[in-house]
This record gives structure tokens, C-alpha cells and sequence, in this order.
């Protein structure tokens, strides 16, 4: 798999960070960082569940009170991202007024 635009870009930052350092302690005389061109980026639609695979995740959770559909349910109306929701703990949550505080964004 071909490195993507961000990961390319990533690593030119780094590139760049080291060669100022280089030329600030007269290591070299030219960043060379600045000569790598980065591919076109690309934006890929991002796939969301369907009605009825939600619908099929719902009825999971009300028949087997299952701890994966129950993460799945909060993630897919919460936006929530995986890591973020095993951070989540009971004092970041109102279950009266149904919110919790978290997330990384």
C-alpha cells in the first residue's frame, strides 16, 4: 500500500525540522525538505451504516445486551471514535440530561 498524502506530509515536516537543525549548526547548506512534492490529496467519501444496519446493531442490543452493539450504538450518534470511548468515564457523564463530556475534538 502507497503511503498516503498525510503520511507523506508528515514525514516531509520531519525532514524539514532536521535539516533546520543541520543548517543551523552548519551542517549542511540547503533544506533539501523543501524540494519534496507531495501527490494530490485525495478525498474519499467516508462509508456510514445504513438504516437498516442500524436497525440490525438496535435489535442486537435489545435482544442480547451486548457490550459491542451497545459501544457501536454510542459511537455511530456520538461520532465518537473507538479510543475515545474507552476513555470515557461515568463522572464525564449526565444521564439525567443524556450528554457526556469527552472526546479528543
Amino acid at each position: 500500500v502507497a503511503p498516503t498524502y498525510y503520511t507523506r506530509h508528515d514525514v516531509k515536516i520531519v525532514l524539514s525540522h532536521l535539516y533546520k537543525i543541520a543548517l543551523f549548526d552548519n551542517l549542511i547548506e540547503q533544506n533539501r525538505a523543501a524540494f519534496i512534492q507531495l501527490p494530490e490529496k485525495s478525498e474519499t467519501e467516508k462509508e456510514t451504516f445504513t438504516d437498516a444496519e442500524i436497525d440490525l446493531i438496535w435489535s442486537d442490543y435489545h435482544k442480547n445486551k451486548s457490550h459491542i452493539s451497545m459501544a457501536l450504538i454510542i459511537m455511530i450518534y456520538t461520532g465518537m471514535r473507538p479510543v475515545e470511548l474507552r476513555q470515557l468515564c461515568l463522572d464525564n457523564c449526565d444521564l439525567a440530561h443524556q450528554f457526556a463530556l469527552c472526546g479528543a475534538k
